[in-house]
């Protein structure tokens, strides 16, 4: 296979191009949550069920990116980039008129699967043509709109939801994965070389067995437990958001979406503290996040405690908790790349994995809990909590520096 110009950097319109698709695919991710209510009674079915669609939505995710960790490494990027947009397109074709349930879910899988792999696919494209400061820039901006697009897409689902019908938060997505694939077709290179890889004839045990090497270390896995801990207590509670605020406190899907601006005030705050405060070392950020997700999470159970149930006392203390978890989250995957013996292979794409497959189970588990009330969310976040603090006090155990 030729590829012409492989060393060059990425052209203007193609950094644009891949922008858009980490937006757009991000985008697909949670944007139908405010439409949860609809969906159910469309199909005839409880609210918990819909829910439960969005955490097999990230399991799909988990799988797509395990696909693509694998094949990347002697598979064509735009070959794989094509795949998840007609598996894009399916899933989104399933969801936007389903028959029954099981055709919402498979239609949830499929996009997951998609999501997951596109994501994978463009992180790479970007690592084969930059590294050092250049990379660490581009990837910064890749890892924001990682975290706030599925954030601020809700608010958007929910004036699509008010404004034009439930299933138009299926059908935009239809049209993102299509014009992806546009993009894709004119102006994002291809950036694979079979001359820089010997992996391409090998067999497909020997290329997973290099990809699971990374769980043999008790740190690692730690650090991935950390990971999928943060990202499930995210998942839990849109998983559980719907049915609270919808359901039991009576938001229309307009005011549900338009919670997403704490979230967001959450992820960006959170990033700039990171980045003014991580020179200081891992430990100095991530340790006092796990202390004050525990606080706010305790403030939560509190405020049901004596008796008070509204909007505030469940968003205010969850922003504190996301701000905190989010120092602890941002930096799980450059702490294992840190700590991991370099002369192994990376274990960026497993830990992006088994987070993303555990943090689904977490928020499967969510959907179906009681959502009358923020108890149970403060217990899932309390729990959550103490166990960041205990992995995290082994991982940065007296004498550790990093």
């Amino acid at each position: 296979m030729k590829v012409k110009n492989l060393e060059a950097k990425l052209s203007l319109p193609s950094l644009t191009a891949i922008f858009l698709s980490i937006i757009f695919v991000n985008y697909c991710l949670d944007s139908y949550l405010p439409s949860v209510p609809s969906i159910a009674k469309s199909l005839n079915t409880n609210i918990s069920n819909i829910q439960f669609s969005f955490a097999i939505t990230a399991v799909g995710m988990g799988f797509g990116t395990l696909i693509a960790g694998m094949l990347l490494t002697y598979r064509p990027r735009k070959f794989l980039f094509y795949i998840s947009c007609v598996l894009g397109l399916i899933g989104e074709v399933f969801c936007f008129h389903p028959v029954i349930l099981t055709g919402f879910i498979i239609g949830r899988i499929i996009t997951g699967i998609a999501i997951g792999m596109m994501t994978s696919v463009i992180v790479t494209i970007v690592c084969d043509k930059y590294t050092g400061i250049r990379l660490a820039k581009i990837n910064s901006i890749l890892m924001m709109l990682l975290s706030l697009i599925p954030a601020i897409s809700p608010f958007v689902g929910g004036h699509v939801e008010t404004h034009m019908g439930w299933q138009y938060n299926f059908i935009i997505p239809l049209i993102m994965f299509s014009l992806i694939t546009i993009m894709v077709y004119f102006f994002i290179p291809e950036t694979f070389s079979s001359q820089k890889t010997q992996i391409k004839k090998a067999k497909i045990s020997s290329i997973a067995k290099t990809f699971f090497e990374p769980l043999k270390d008790i740190k690692i896995v730690m650090i991935m437990s950390c990971g999928f801990i943060s990202m499930g207590c995210v998942l839990s509670y849109l998983a559980i958001g719907p049915n609270l605020f919808q359901v039991n406190l009576k938001l229309t899907p307009v005011q549900y979406g338009g919670l997403a601006v704490y979230s967001t005030i959450a992820y960006i705050s959170s990033a700039i503290i990171n980045t003014k405060f991580i020179k200081y070392g891992f430990n100095k950020i991530m340790f006092p996040g796990a202390i004050l997700s525990c606080l706010a999470a305790f403030a939560m159970i509190i405020l049901y405690m004596i008796g008070y149930f509204n909007v505030l006392v469940i968003v205010l203390p969850f922003t504190i908790f996301l701000f905190a978890i989010n120092l602890i989250q941002m930096n799980t995957l450059p702490l294992a790349i840190t700590m991991y013996d370099k002369n192994k292979s990376s274990p960026a794409g497993l830990i992006i994995f088994v987070q993303t497959i555990f943090a689904s189970i977490l928020g499967i588990i969510a959907s179906y809990l009681p959502a009358k009330n923020q108890f149970y969310l403060g217990v899932l976040m309390s729990i959550s909590a103490i166990a960041l603090l205990i992995l995290l006090s082994i991982i940065f155990k007296k004498g550790t520096k990093i």
